[in-house]
C-alpha cells in the first residue's frame, strides 16, 4: 500500500510516515488492523531471570560495622564482584505511531539505601537497568494501547461517516447495518431508526400500486410518528394518510359498482389525481350507462359502452365520428334515429359479464321500442312476437297480453266485417249496416254503413200483380210508407206493392182467397231487408181469421191506419222482414 500524496510505502497506518498525510482505508483494512492491535496487547510480556534478579533477591541483610581484619589489597580489576547480566525482555513489535505525543515513563529510582558498614559496597547499576527494562516494557505496552484505543476511535469516525454517505446516497439498508453495528456512537441508533422508517418508506409505492391502501396508511402513520405531527414529513403523511384512505373507499365503491359515489371519492383526492385518471373516468363512463339504465335510454348505454371500447372517455365521437358505425349511434344519441340493434351486437364488444348484461338490456330495450311502435301500428300479431322475444324486460309481457287481445278482437273485428261485406255484395243492406256500424273505425266501415240505406222505390213500384177480376185500392198511412206482399193458400207470395207515405196505390189481384202482410217504414234496405229489422210488420186479420176471400168483378178498399174502429186487424209477422 503506498501513500497517494508522497508515494511512499504505507505499514497501515492511518497517517503516511514521510510525510503525515491522512490516509483512506476501506473499512476491511481498518478492521484487520484492529484485530492485529488486539492480538498483541493480548500477548503477556515475558521477562526472564537475571543473575542480577537472583542476587537482589539473595542479599544479606545490612549488618552493623564489625571490626575485620583488612585483606590485602587487590587490583581492581581482580575484583570479585557479581557480574549482572543484561535482562533480555522479549520485544513488542507495533508499525502505529499515534499522532499524539506520549509522555515519556521515567525510569525508576530505587532509593538510596542506609549507610552501613560492610565489608564490600554493592553497586546498583545492575537493579536500576532492570527498573528501566520494565519501565521501557510498560512503556511500549501503554503506547501500544494507546494506539490501539486511538485507532479504534478513528476508525468508528469512519464508519460514522460511510454511514451517513451511505444514507445520504439513499442506501438505507446498507446505513442501517452500520450505524446498528455502530451502537450508542453519536446518533447512530436514531440515525438506524431513521433508516428503517425510510425503508418501510419504500414499500409505500408498491402498496398503492397494489391498491393495498390499508398496507400503505400503516407505514405512513408509523412515519408520521417518527418525525411528529408538526414536522414536514409528519405533515406529508398525514396528507398522504387521508387521500389513500379517500382511495380505498373510492375503490371499494368501484368493486360495489357504487360508480357515483366512487368518482366523487377520486374528485376528492388532493394529491396525484392524475395518477388515478383513468379509473375515475372509467368510474364515471360506468356511472352515466347506469344513469342511461334508469332513464330507459338504450342509446346512452350504447353511446357510453363504445366510449369505454374506444376509451373515449368523454364521448367526442359523438360529435366528430369517425366510422359509419360511430355516426349510427351519433345519429340515435342526436336525433333519435331508428338503431339497428344486430349491428349494435357487432360493434360493441364487451369487456366482461357487467358489460355483456348491460348491452342485451340496451338491445332488449330497442326490440321493446320497436314492438311498441308495431302494437301502436295496429300490427298485433307482430308486435306480440317482439314482445314474447324479450320476455319479462320491463312491462313487456303485459303488452303481450294487451297485443294478444287486441288481435283476438282484431280477429273478430275483421269477421264481421268479412260478414258485412258479404250482407252487402247479397243486398242484404239492413244486416250489413248493423254489422258495418259495430266496427265502424275499422277500415272503411263507417262508408259502407251510410250506403247500406237505399232511396224509398216510387209509390206504386215494385208492383206485382196476379191476375185480373178483382182490383185493391190500398191507402198507406200519413206517417209510413207500407209495402204489401198477398199469399195464396199454398203460402206462396203471388203479389206484391210499395206505396209511399199518404199515397194510394192499386193492384189487380184473382177472386180467390189470400193472406196478406204489410211492413210500415220509412228507410229502406232493399227488397230483401225492406225496411229493417226495426221496422213493423204485420199480418192483417179479417176478424179473427187471417183469410180474405175476395170476389171477382170487386174492387176493394185497404184503409191502413191506427184506429180503434177498424174492421181489419193485424198481428205481428214472425221474423220481420225475413218473415215477409
Amino acid at each position: 500500500m503506498f501513500c497517494s500524496n508522497c508515494g511512499q510505502p504505507i505499514n497501515n497506518t492511518p497517517f503516511c510516515s514521510n510525510c503525515g498525510a491522512k490516509v483512506m482505508m476501506s473499512t476491511e483494512t481498518i478492521d484487520n488492523i484492529i484485530k492485529e492491535q488486539e492480538q498483541l496487547t493480548s500477548q503477556p510480556v515475558n521477562i526472564a531471570p537475571s543473575p542480577v534478579e537472583t542476587a537482589v533477591t539473595e542479599a544479606a541483610p545490612v549488618q552493623p560495622a564489625q571490626p575485620e581484619v583488612q585483606p590485602a589489597a587487590e587490583p581492581v580489576g581482580a575484583t570479585s564482584a557479581p557480574q549482572i547480566s543484561q535482562p533480555q525482555a522479549e520485544p513488542i513489535q507495533t508499525t502505529f505511531q499515534p499522532p499524539q505525543t506520549v509522555q515519556q515513563v521515567q525510569p525508576y529510582q530505587a532509593p538510596a539505601a542506609a549507610p552501613a558498614e560492610a565489608p564490600k559496597k554493592k553497586s546498583k547499576k545492575p537493579l536500576i537497568i532492570t527498573l528501566c527494562a520494565v519501565g521501557g516494557v510498560i512503556v511500549l505496552g501503554g503506547l501500544a494501547v494507546a494506539g490501539v484505543l486511538g485507532f479504534r476511535r478513528y476508525a468508528v469516525t469512519q464508519k460514522y461517516k460511510e454511514a451517513q454517505e451511505a444514507f445520504g446516497n439513499e442506501q438505507y439498508l446498507e446505513a442501517k447495518e452500520i450505524f446498528t453495528e455502530l451502537g450508542e456512537y453519536e446518533d447512530s441508533e436514531y440515525m438506524a431508526e431513521y433508516c428503517q422508517v425510510e425503508i418501510d418508506s419504500k414499500k409505500i409505492d408498491s402498496c398503492v400500486k397494489a391498491k393495498d391502501f390499508a398496507g400503505a396508511i400503516k407505514v405512513l402513520k408509523e412515519r408520521k410518528d417518527f418525525f411528529g405531527s408538526n414536522s414536514k414529513e409528519g405533515k406529508e403523511a398525514a396528507e398522504l394518510i387521508s387521500d389513500y384512505g379517500i382511495l380505498s373507499d373510492a375503490y371499494d365503491a368501484m368493486n360495489n359498482k357504487e360508480y357515483e359515489k366512487a368518482v366523487k371519492c377520486f374528485d376528492s383526492v388532493k394529491n396525484s389525481k392524475n395518477d388515478y385518471k383513468d379509473d375515475r373516468n372509467y368510474c364515471n363512463v360506468l356511472a352515466r350507462v347506469a344513469d342511461a339504465k334508469e332513464d330507459n335510454n338504450w342509446v346512452g348505454i350504447i353511446a357510453n359502452l363504445y366510449a369505454l371500447q374506444t376509451q373515449d372517455y368523454e364521448l367526442s365521437y359523438l360529435d366528430n365520428p369517425q366510422s359509419d358505425d360511430e355516426k349510427m349511434i351519433s345519429d340515435a344519441y342526436y336525433y333519435n334515429e331508428a338503431v339497428d340493434y344486430q349491428r349494435i351486437s357487432e360493434i360493441i364488444k364487451p369487456a366482461d359479464s357487467d358489460q355483456t348484461e348491460l348491452l342485451d338490456y340496451a338491445v332488449k330495450g330497442f326490440k321493446y321500442d320497436e314492438a311498441v311502435k308495431v302494437e301502436q301500428s295496429g300490427k298485433y300479431e307482430e308486435a306480440m312476437a317482439l314482445f314474447e322475444e324479450i320476455g319479462d324486460f320491463l312491462d313487456a309481457s303485459d303488452h303481450y297480453k294487451t297485443c294478444k287481445t287486441e288481435k283476438e278482437k282484431n280477429d273478430k273485428i275483421k269477421k264481421t266485417y268479412e260478414e258485412a261485406e258479404a250482407y252487402f255484395i247479397n243486398g242484404e243492406y239492413y244486416k250489413a249496416m248493423k254489422l258495418y256500424k259495430t266496427i265502424s273505425s275499422y277500415k272503411d266501415s263507417a262508408t259502407k254503413a251510410s250506403m247500406c240505406e237505399q232511396d224509398l222505390p216510387a209509390s206504386g213500384s215494385m208492383k206485382k200483380n196476379d191476375g185480373s177480376g178483382v182490383t185493391m185500392k190500398i191507402k198507406a198511412p200519413s206517417d209510413n210508407s207500407v209495402f204489401l206482399k198477398f199469399y195464396d193458400s199454398n203460402g206462396n207470395a203471388v203479389a206484391q206493392i210499395f206505396i209511399r207515405a199518404g199515397k194510394t196505390g192499386k193492384i189487380k189481384l184473382k177472386a180467390t182467397t189470400y193472406t196478406i202482410k204489410v211492413g210500415y217504414g220509412n228507410h229502406w234496405y232493399g227488397d230483401i231487408d225492406l225496411f229493417g229489422e226495426d221496422a213493423i210488420y204485420s199480418q192483417l186479420l179479417n176478424g179473427s181469421s187471417p183469410n180474405f176471400s175476395l170476389k171477382k168483378n170487386y174492387t176493394y178498399t185497404l184503409k191502413l191506419m191506427v184506429s180503434k174502429n177498424g174492421n181489419v186487424g193485424s198481428s205481428g209477422v214472425p221474423g220481420g222482414a225475413s218473415g215477409m
